[in-house]
């Protein structure tokens, strides 16, 4: 990796530390607001709760619980590191997206011990859930780093390989690059890039030669792979409901969607999904969690769990 790529990366990993202690409020799609449990009326329930059997009534007998929601309840948002099997996982649909699965398995089994470098999750009495830890320290942001770099340098380690990863690049070599930019970053990033992010990873691949350069696209690679976007589930919001609240973009609902059910990040028929606003429709929303249900990968999931 070149020095100037180094000191960007750096300066991504260092924020990670900062991203880490951050949380806010975030809306929910169109819709109901969360369940908040409290009075005045998220999450209650009918009958005599004094005996601590909710849905008891006053005479012994069970009746049927009836909820209902506070449209204007929203429960705040910690922002949220991916667990060591999240980034596993979507560093291997990545990888496959990418090139294909077998390239993936050689690429992430000539980087094991790499990967192995990363922090297991941690759990204790109050925080019993290996998701729930949230902890960054340098070990994390030295892996990232030493990740990044380790997966850049295999997809590019070969023609073949660069092929696969850039496509076939039949015209100038900056428009392949902004092209493979846009595509990789959709989905290591889990959005469609703005123009200040295509043109900040322009600058990561800092050559401005006619042919292809592999070890820019390398670079490219190892910094998106450490960006904050990538390392958390970060949510930007739509658009403003009210106050400090936002409502969540396509892109956000199917990120929380997949990670949820796959553990992973969206696939490319979710993230087209999203694109089209098909995902922001009771009707769109119901077959893509239908899609998502019969996959073995949420078995897997709600086995772990």
């Amino acid at each position: 990796m070149s020095l100037k790529c180094l000191l960007k990366a750096s300066v991504i990993t260092f924020s990670l530390m900062i991203f880490g202690a951050c949380s806010g409020e975030i809306g929910l799609p169109d819709g109901a607001g969360g369940l908040g449990g409290n009075s005045s009326g998220a999450n209650s329930t009918k009958g005599d709760k004094s005996n601590g059997n909710a849905g008891a009534s006053a005479t012994g007998k069970h009746e049927e619980l009836s909820f209902s929601c506070n449209p204007d309840t929203r429960a705040e948002k910690t922002l949220q590191r991916l667990s060591r099997p999240e980034l596993i996982n979507t560093l291997h649909d990545l990888i496959t997206n990418a090139t294909n699965a077998d390239t993936a398995k050689a690429v992430l089994s000539a980087i094991d011990s790499t990967l192995q470098q990363y922090p297991a999750d941690a759990t204790t009495k109050i925080s019993p859930f290996a998701t729930m830890d949230q902890s960054v320290s340098q070990a994390h942001v030295d892996a990232l780093m030493q990740i990044g770099i380790a997966i850049g340098q295999q997809l590019t380690s070969s023609a073949d390989r660069l092929k696969l990863v850039v496509g076939t690049c039949s015209g100038a070599a900056a428009s392949c690059v902004d092209a493979f930019v846009a595509r990789f970053g959709q989905r290591a990033l889990r959005h469609a890039l703005n123009d200040a992010e295509k043109a900040f990873y322009k600058e990561v691949y800092a050559s401005s030669a006619s042919s292809l350069d592999a070890q820019g696209i390398a670079d490219v690679i190892a910094v998106m792979l450490q960006a904050p976007d990538f390392v958390y589930r970060v949510e930007y919001g739509a658009k403003k409901v009210k106050d400090s609240l936002f409502a969540l973009s396509d892109f956000e609902i199917a990120t929380r969607l997949s990670y949820l059910l796959w553990q992973t990040a969206p696939d490319q028929e979710l993230l087209d999904a999203a694109a089209s606003g098909e995902l922001n429709t009771d009707d769109g929303f119901a077959d893509q969690v239908d899609r998502l249900l019969k996959d073995p990968r949420t078995g897997a999931a709600l086995e772990q769990f």
